[in-house]
């Protein structure tokens, strides 16, 4: 029987990093899982499930500065034999900063990532990307759609997916998610949870910008870790991968079913079952693993 592979996860105690390594140990999946990130466990306000994870015995946490070539060298480096495969959920997703901040936090990060995972030898390497890479203004898109990035994370984003063709010898695919959401999200969901909380205690009404054509198509995070560790040994070299549910989620829907929270009256049955199936994946119940 072949070993269970040896994971290294870069920004590991991020939203969508904590949530990977408590499903890689909870599912029994690796041998070893290495989580990489600036922030320490003890100050990283993880809730009691996740800490769990990171004191079992297969975790073990290193300190490092991503954006610094030696110290990503170090968090590579490793005396029991390498690792498998190394995902990347390490990015600058902050809005609102500097082009700077950006060009760091992502472009020269993720290749700083990539070059050591090519140098070591990592047979899969994952970079999570984003859907924010397609323009705001079309459709659906799928993976060969044209891409225009309309955000500054996506633009940094694009530029690494670039970069990581030109990387002769590495193995890797690119993830495009939608919106995530669920356990310990903090730019997802949430903040239209709580100022849609704060309107309603001021008992004003919430003015928004956009039309009801906007999509707002979203992924639970546990669908989103049981998708990056299938792509561990699933997909060729290069390919790319959207992500989302299949609830083609828009911006009137999606404020109909936060409103049932804060305001709840009768519903039509559609938003009702929409509100559901919200309500459990908001809980930490993947939309993918409930059966009604």
């Amino acid at each position: 029987m072949a070993s269970k592979p040896r994971v290294l996860i870069l920004g590991g105690l991020g939203f969508v990093g904590r949530n990977l390594v408590c499903y890689l140990v909870e599912h029994e999946l690796c041998s070893k899982i290495r989580s990489v990130d600036k922030v320490p466990p003890s100050t990283a306000w993880l809730n009691e499930r996740h800490n769990a994870a990171f004191h079992h015995d297969s975790v073990e946490f290193k300190s490092a500065n991503l954006i610094n070539p030696v110290s990503v060298e170090k968090a590579f480096l490793d005396s029991d034999g390498g690792f498998d495969v190394c995902i990347n959920c390490a990015a600058e997703t902050r809005y609102g900063q500097s082009e700077k901040v950006y060009e760091d936090g992502i472009y020269k990060l993720s290749l700083n990532c990539a070059k050591q995972a090519l140098k070591f030898k990592v047979k899969r390497y994952i970079e999570i990307s984003t859907a924010q890479v397609y323009s705001c203004n079309k459709g659906e898109s799928d993976e060969k759609s044209k891409t225009s990035p309309w955000t500054q994370t996506a633009k940094y984003k694009l530029l690494v997916e670039e970069e990581l063709a030109k990387l002769d010898g590495l193995n890797y695919v690119i993830v495009r998610p939608a919106i995530i959401y669920g356990i310990a999200d903090r730019q997802g969901l949430t903040p239209r949870l709580i100022i849609g909380a704060v309107y309603k205690q001021m008992g004003e009404k919430m003015k928004l910008l956009w039309t009801k054509d906007l999509k707002m198509c979203t992924v639970h995070v546990n669908d989103a870790c049981r998708a990056l560790w299938h792509l561990s040994n699933h997909g060729n070299s290069g390919d790319v991968f959207n992500l989302a549910d299949k609830s083609n989620t828009t911006h009137p829907i999606l404020l109909g079913i936060l409103s049932l929270y804060l305001a709840p009256r009768e519903v039509s049955p559609i938003l009702c079952a929409r509100f559901l199936e919200f309500s459990m994946n908001i809980l930490g119940l993947s939309c993918l693993t409930w059966r009604g």
